[in-house]
């Protein structure tokens, strides 16, 4: 099955459904790069039922955004280890996997700088001076433009994530 806009909104019509969102969560989950990547990923890397996977894994990012205080990243956690619980993927190209976690990295990271005069209450990585910004950035694209995954890179391109919001 290929991933498309009209996949997107049905995989967000059952979030709807089975979650109960609001009509105005529903166009902000509609509208996040974010949101999108996690579900394109199961379906651009060929994986063994792609729905249940992004159905899954786009789950767990609603959850986190209205659970911050347990899901936002903790001092001595990596940005990928915040990654962790949408992970969920079986079969498919290891490969692509890691291009869509890796955007997923670098949206977090463009979050992080973002925020990091706004964070005076919980931790920012990047505010702590834990990670560099830039040097992460140029780490984190490079990686991604050398990995697989054409699907993905028509969702977005490193690029064009700066200053991406994460929720």
């Amino acid at each position: 099955m290929e991933f498309n806009n009209q996949v997107f909104r049905q995989l967000v019509n059952e979030l709807k459904l089975s979650m109960k969102l609001t009509d105005e969560e529903v166009s902000k989950w509609e509208q996040s790069i974010t949101a999108k990547i996690i579900a394109a990923i199961p379906y651009a890397a060929g994986c063994d039922n792609p729905e249940r996977y992004a159905l899954a894994n786009l789950s767990t990012l609603i959850i986190a955004g209205k659970n911050r205080s347990i899901y936002d990243m903790k001092k001595g956690e990596s940005i990928r280890d915040r990654l962790d619980p949408i992970m969920n993927f079986k079969g498919g190209d290891p490969k692509v996997i890691e291009k869509g976690m890796k955007l997923l990295e670098l949206i977090s990271l463009e979050d992080h700088e973002k925020d990091k005069d706004e964070d005076v209450s919980k931790y920012n990585p990047v505010k702590e001076n834990d990670i560099n910004y830039e040097i992460e950035r140029k780490k984190l694209i490079s990686e991604i433009n050398s990995l697989p995954g054409k699907e993905l890179d028509a969702i977005a391109k490193p690029d064009e994530l700066r200053g991406a919001f994460w929720l």
